[in-house]
């Protein structure tokens, strides 16, 4: 059920990266509006500029502060979008995420329906069973491939498993 509950969890995260996102696109399309204004703004303190005397102040001051508009506006785009390029990767890496804890869920091999029902001589999955030194995990799940799910058996009358197949994963089978 643990898997159940991170599943929920990612899909609630995934739902508010999508909100995020229409959220930021939504603040971008509103700052490209504001810097179009900016730039039709600076326009036309340049063009009305153009023709009066350098000494002109107040079109110098409108200009300057259309100059400002433009520029804060622009920062502003750049900031909204680098926001909503990061939200994406974000929402892609959720929903790759989900998609393989929904996978580990399906259980399509059968061996989860197995595990639970844990018949006599049943040791566990074999991941369960195999410790893996931190930074190997890759090499040795390449190397197990599709048989990392797979299920050991002791037949009722052995030696006990070797140390490190103690069988402490969650789901041991019981002595014999």
């Amino acid at each position: 059920m643990r898997l159940s509950a991170r599943v929920e969890s990612l899909r609630g995260r995934l739902g508010e990266g999508e909100a995020e996102i229409a959220r930021l696109a939504e603040a971008a399309r509103q700052a490209a509006e504001r810097a179009a204004e900016a730039q039709a703004e600076y326009e036309m303190a340049a063009q009305e500029s153009a023709g009066l005397d350098e000494g002109d102040a107040e079109l110098d001051t409108a200009q300057e502060r259309a100059a400002r508009l433009l520029s804060a506006a622009e920062a502003e785009l750049n900031e909204l979008r680098d926001a909503e390029r990061t939200a994406e990767r974000e929402r892609s890496a959720l929903a790759a995420r989900k998609e393989a804890l929904e996978l580990g869920l399906a259980h399509k091999d059968g061996a989860g329906t197995l595990l639970e029902a844990a018949p006599d001589g049943l040791l566990g999955s074999l991941a369960a069973l195999v410790q893996v030194d931190p930074g190997h995990g890759t090499a040795v799940a390449a190397a197990f491939g599709r048989a990392a799910g797979a299920w050991p058996w002791r037949p009722r009358r052995s030696p006990p498993p070797p140390s490190g197949c103690s069988g402490t994963g969650t789901r041991a089978a019981r002595a014999s």
